[in-house]
C-alpha cells in the first residue's frame, strides 16, 4: 500500500524489532523477501509463543504515516536426524498454511476496525473535553455570585462534580484512542 520504499523500512525495522525479542541463545536471520528465520535453541513448545509475543503491537513510523505491522509464522520442531532443509520446509507449510486459511487477513480486518474506533474515540472525547471546559468554568463563575441562594449553590456543585467525573471518562477515552499516556495506580 505503502509502496517499496515503505517496506524496506518495515522490514529493517522488523529485523531490529525480531533481534531485540530473541533470548540469548536464539538466532534470528533474514532468509530473503520478507521472510526471516528465528532458531530457538532449548526452547519448548509452549516458551514459542511467548518469544513471538514480544512483536506484537509493531508499528513503523514512515514520516507522518504510522503502519502497523502484522506477520504470519510457521514453525516447526526439530526432528533428531533432520537436515536443516527439512526442517524448514515443515515450518514453510506452516506458514503458508496459515496465510491461506485466512487468520492474517482477518487479523489485518480487525486491527483496521480497532485504529478506526480508536480515532473515532479519540475524536469524540477530544469534543467532549471542550465542552465539559466550557461547563466548568460557567459553574465556577455561577459559583462567585455573592446572592446565590442555598439549593442553587448546591446545584452548581454537583454539576462541577459531574463534569468532574465525565473529565475522568474523558481521559479514559482519551487512553484508549492512545492520544494520552495511562497513569497507573495500585489498588487494594
Amino acid at each position: 500500500r505503502h509502496g517499496h520504499a515503505a517496506g524496506d523500512v518495515v522490514l529493517s525495522e522488523f529485523a531490529t524489532q525480531l533481534n531485540k525479542a530473541c533470548r540469548g541463545s536464539d538466532l534470528a536471520a533474514r532468509i530473503g523477501g520478507d521472510e526471516f528465520m528465528l532458531l530457538l535453541l532449548d526452547c519448548l513448545p509452549g516458551q514459542v509463543p511467548i518469544v513471538l509475543s514480544r512483536l506484537s503491537g509493531l508499528e513503523v513510523k514512515l514520516g507522518e504515516i504510522k503502519i502497523p505491522v502484522t506477520f504470519s509464522v510457521g514453525w516447526a520442531e526439530h526432528q533428531a536426524g533432520e537436515q536443516p532443509r527439512d526442517l524448514l520446509e515443515r515450518a514453510d507449510k506452516d506458514l503458508y498454511a496459515e496465510k491461506r486459511s485466512g487468520k492474517l487477513e482477518e487479523g489485518i480486518r480487525q486491527a483496521q476496525k480497532m485504529q478506526t474506533m480508536g480515532q473515532l474515540t479519540g475524536g469524540v472525547a477530544h469534543d467532549l473535553s471542550n465542552l465539559l471546559m466550557v461547563i466548568k468554568s460557567y459553574s465556577e463563575l455561577a459559583l462567585d455570585e455573592q446572592d446565590l441562594g442555598e439549593l442553587q449553590r448546591k446545584n452548581l456543585q454537583e454539576i462541577q462534580k459531574a463534569s468532574g467525573r465525565a473529565t475522568a471518562l474523558t481521559r479514559q477515552l482519551l487512553a484508549f484512542s492512545r492520544k494520552q499516556v495511562l497513569a497507573p495506580v495500585i489498588l487494594s
